[in-house]
């Protein structure tokens, strides 16, 4: 049986590529006929000059957590297929994403890439490698539009990005479509991030009810009340000090009185 589910899962792997490439030499048929009537101005090396910088900016952006972003990374016609292999059943249960998962619109792709990096917790990806053993692979359809395949790895999953096609919109470029495909999990996905905003709900809640059972003639104390005590001592240390000085004054008459006394007798 577990043979039997290897082979399954390398069939599919490979069925998952094909289609990508057989996605990717669609595209490329149909630009054929269209670089025919837009004459090209750009060598190849010119178009992936510009188009790298983004690739690289949208690695760079997931990884900062700024998932506004992405609301503006793709085209409005843009779609991500996610082919989620050994990570299905983690993915299912943390957020309830079925195997593949498909989206479509920016709104929605962007609401993916925030579920992926906040409740996922898949962070510090490597994507887009410019050089290396890792380093992706990019052909240029037209000056307008690059198809790029690449692999990528989290810190929890590994996998390859098996198509994205980007497509030059006025001064930017932009995401039309990517497939991925996850095809490695490194350790379990949405367990710890859930149980970390849980346990920082529960401390909140925690907080606020001792605030609430604090006696409502009870208060901290504030510097205003330092203050007070404070001078409340200094006026007692003065009082007693004033009393002291009188009771010695008191005395010193009485001794004074009864040596007077004393010598009135004796000239008597």
């Amino acid at each position: 049986l577990a043979q039997a589910l290897s082979i399954s899962a390398r069939c599919r792997a490979q069925a998952s590529v094909a289609m990508a490439r057989l996605f990717a030499l669609l595209f490329c048929a149909a630009h054929l006929g269209r670089a025919e009537l837009f004459p090209r101005r750009l060598t190849d090396e010119e178009v992936l000059n510009s188009q790298r910088t983004f690739s690289q900016a949208w690695r760079e952006h997931y990884n900062k957590g700024d998932i506004e972003y992405f609301a503006g990374a793709y085209t409005e016609d843009a779609s991500v297929f996610i082919r989620l292999g050994p990570a299905a059943a983690d993915i299912e249960t943390a957020v309830g994403w079925k195997d593949p998962h498909v989206v479509r619109g920016p709104s929605a792709i962007k609401a993916v890439w925030n579920i992926t990096h906040a409740v996922l917790g898949l962070r510090h990806l490597k994507a887009f490698d410019t050089f290396g053993a890792d380093e992706s692979s990019s052909m240029v359809l037209d000056d307008n539009s690059v198809v790029e395949e690449s692999k990528f790895a989290f810190d929890k999953a590994h996998g390859r990005i098996l198509s994205a096609m980007w497509v030059r919109v006025a001064e930017e470029w932009k995401l039309r479509f990517c497939m991925m495909e996850i095809e490695k999990l490194l350790s379990p996905l949405g367990v710890a991030e859930v149980g970390a905003v849980e346990e920082r709900e529960a401390s909140a809640q925690t907080a606020e009810q001792a605030g609430n059972d604090t006696p409502a003639g009870a208060k901290a104390a504030s510097p205003q009340d330092h203050g007070s005590s404070h001078i409340g001592v200094l006026l007692v240390l003065v009082i007693a000090g004033l009393g002291a000085a009188a009771l010695f004054v008191h005395r010193g008459r009485q001794r004074r009185q009864a040596v007077i006394a004393g010598f009135e007798e004796m000239l008597g």
